[in-house]
């Protein structure tokens, strides 16, 4: 508005109108620009020449300070307090007319409407989106609202919200269940005008202020609880899967530590547990050889006498559950030493392989066949108790014919025959394997005794 003054005050001295013309020409800008209340132009006593619509042509207007206040250059006034709340307020805006010799003609006057800052307030809500949030003004000059809601046009405002608003920007909350918070800010004048040091203020209920905080923070807590359950069902699924890998494992191990060889099966993606599992399947191989070796004749590949202990065991629950009997044979070879001076250990190693395929030839798969060492064998056969002697001499006769069979070395037909010592073994009679061996070798040398290549008993 001073700037739009300051132009009419450049066309008024330029073109030097009569009062007639300056009076056309002041109320031709007051009708385009309704926010001027009212412009006059003095002459350098303060007497109005002319002015809009003729309004206080022809009163002196010295005394009051948009006369006075413009000789040193301009002036804008602040808003005076009117205690009618219905009496318009203006704001007056003044400013010098010097001539090029620098002395004073005139002073160009004016009032600003106060309606117009009532339209930007207007505006200001008419923008707003919740109807409670309200844009007050208040002038320096009393410390009163002069812009507002009616009820709070006129009324002082608080000293602590005018004091925040001179030391600086920004908001204060009032107490209580219905407490409003104050966005406050001082004029900052525009350009060479120092500014009124009027005080904007909006305010809007506090739960309306921090609605839009209170939703991201539900939407912040309703996020976490998603990413808490997710990662909830994420490290039940991982430890689910470690739990079940783990006790694999370990049910892995105790299999080794009570001797059994089964292999390990991958049940998950976690490397370092099929690793580990690739190293207990390692562990299980070795223990399988070294068993193996153990337990098992290098040259023919029939239990030795360790493995025959274990066999033992697991016969004597079979006999228990099944009511059967044992009958344990112990055989030596017949002719076995000459061979071996006179065609070598390798003709001697191909008879004993050769007996070992025969005597297991003879037997079930379930039942046992060992070497005892050098050239004696070990056959155990499951039968009824009834059956015992008749089953024991059929088996005994068959190993004989079976042993009597030349074995082909180099070229030559290498015979050997055998000796067998029969015995039984009942579980219920609470005697052991030892015993039972011993009594079945003794039969041995009792056939050896009576020409070899032959059978006998020595029973329990």
């Amino acid at each position: 508005r001073r700037s739009e003054l300051s132009l009419l005050r450049a066309l008024v001295q330029h073109e030097n109108y009569s009062p007639e013309e300056t009076r056309e020409v002041l109320t031709l800008v007051r009708d385009h620009l309704p926010m001027f209340s009212w412009i006059g132009l003095t002459d350098a006593d303060g007497l109005v020449l002319a002015s809009s619509r003729g309004h206080l042509e022809g009163v002196s207007i010295a005394g009051r300070p948009m006369y006075y206040e413009a000789l040193d250059g301009g002036f804008m006034g602040d808003v005076l307090p009117v205690p009618d709340r219905t009496t318009l307020r203006f704001v007056e805006i003044s400013l010098p007319l010097i001539d090029d010799d620098g002395s004073l003609n005139g002073v160009l006057a004016s009032q600003i409407n106060w309606q117009w800052i009532r339209e930007v307030r207007v505006d200001f809500l008419l923008a707003q989106p919740d109807e409670r949030r309200d844009l007050s003004v208040i002038g320096l000059q009393g410390g009163l609202y002069i812009l507002g809601s009616p009820d709070r046009v006129g009324q002082p405002a608080s000293p602590e919200l005018i004091q925040a608003a001179r030391d600086t920007d920004g908001y204060i909350v009032g107490s209580g269940s219905e407490a409003n918070i104050y966005g406050f800010a001082a004029s900052q004048g525009h350009r060479d005008f120092p500014g009124f040091g009027w005080i904007t203020v909006v305010s809007e209920p506090v739960s309306d202020t921090f609605f839009g905080l209170q939703r991201q923070q539900r939407s912040i807590l309703f996020a976490g609880l998603v990413i808490a359950l997710i990662a909830s069902v994420i490290g039940y699924i991982s430890s689910r899967t470690l739990t079940k890998s783990l006790r694999h494992l370990h049910g892995q191990s105790e299999a080794l530590r009570l001797g059994g060889r089964e292999m390990y099966s991958r049940l998950s993606r976690i490397r370092e547990f099929d690793s580990l599992g690739e190293s207990l399947d390692y562990l299980a191989r070795e223990l399988s050889r070294s068993e193996t070796a153990a337990h098992r004749d290098s040259l023919t590949g029939l239990q030795n006498r360790l493995g025959s202990a274990d066999w033992f065991e697991q016969a004597i629950s079979t006999c228990r559950r099944y009511e059967w009997t044992l009958i344990v044979m112990a055989i030596d070879l017949d002719g076995f030493k000459a061979i071996n001076d006179a065609h070598g250990h390798a003709a001697g190693d191909a008879i004993l392989t050769s007996t070992a395929r025969r005597l297991d030839g003879t037997v079930r798969p379930d039942e046992l066949t060992a070497r005892w060492g050098g050239d004696e064998f070990v056959v155990c056969v499951y039968v009824r108790e009834r059956d015992g002697q008749r089953v024991g001499e059929t088996v005994a006769d068959r190993i004989l014919a079976s042993i009597r069979e030349a074995t082909v070395f180099e070229g030559h037909e290498l015979t050997v025959g055998c000796s067998i010592g029969l015995t039984t073994y009942d579980p219920s009679d609470g005697s052991s394997w030892t015993a039972a061996h011993e009594r079945a070798d003794k039969a041995l040398y009792t056939a050896k005794n009576h020409g070899k290549n032959q059978w006998a008993w020595e029973w329990a």
